[in-house]
């Protein structure tokens, strides 16, 4: 028991350890998990090192709260995570339902964190290694008018990169901007996009028209570019 009780501080150990360098609370939950663990075998060892009456009792009512313990919590987070991605889900297709219903032939620019199809693919081609171009190919001619504006990077750019992104901009049909307010990683995207355009593609002074919001802090906006 006590080196299983060492294997588990160490574990927990170096996750945090790991975590900090890049933190975030949800890179704790596998330390976090094992707390429970933990703290269950700290009172096994100190029942094995004391003499008394209930002991025997105190040791199974622990390993009984144990397991009500890591039956009931999952559950009920998996009940509520379900209903979440329901609502999620349906504030989503009223999005989509809106664009689709009132922006057929739009141009659409989406940032990080934006309920996307086409942002999640996007993305996926950083992974993609050497079969980069075979997947990049497939994606472009799936979305050819979609662009994307990652905040830590700050330009915009589409599935192939940055070299066609002033032909879309200035090809037919109007262009959106989905955008999610969720985090701190969108709250100055308006402005650095804003920049962009202005700087790198020389519209002189683009407007952001809000047309649209749904329940997941998600914005469109309709750019009118100058």
């Amino acid at each position: 028991m006590t080196k299983l009780l060492i294997s588990v501080f160490l574990s927990m150990t170096l996750m945090i350890i790991l975590a900090s360098k890049q933190y975030s609370s949800r890179y704790m939950i596998p330390a976090i998990l094992l707390c429970p663990l933990a703290l269950y075998l700290i009172v096994f060892i100190s029942l094995r090192v004391v003499n008394f009456k209930y002991k025997t009792f105190i040791r199974n009512s622990l390993c009984a709260v144990f397991v009500l313990y890591i039956i009931f919590f999952p559950l009920r987070d998996a009940y509520q995570t379900s209903n979440w991605n329901v609502k999620k889900r349906m504030e989503t297709e009223k999005m989509n339902t809106f664009i689709e219903k009132n922006f057929p032939n739009a141009k659409v620019l989406t940032c990080f964190g934006s309920s996307s199809i086409e942002f999640a693919s996007a993305f996926t081609l950083m992974f993609s290694g050497s079969q980069k171009g075979y997947y990049e190919n497939i994606l472009n001619n799936k979305f050819p008018n979609q662009l994307f504006f990652e905040p830590w990077v700050k330009k915009i750019h589409s599935i192939k990169g940055t070299d066609n992104v002033k032909d879309i901009l200035n090809s037919d049909g109007k262009l959106l901007l989905k955008i999610a307010s969720v985090g701190n990683l969108n709250e100055t995207s308006l402005e650095e996009i804003k920049k962009e355009l202005i700087d790198t593609y020389n519209f002189k002074n683009p407007e952001f028209v809000n047309v649209f919001e749904n329940g997941n802090k998600e914005t469109i906006y309709e750019v009118h570019l100058k």
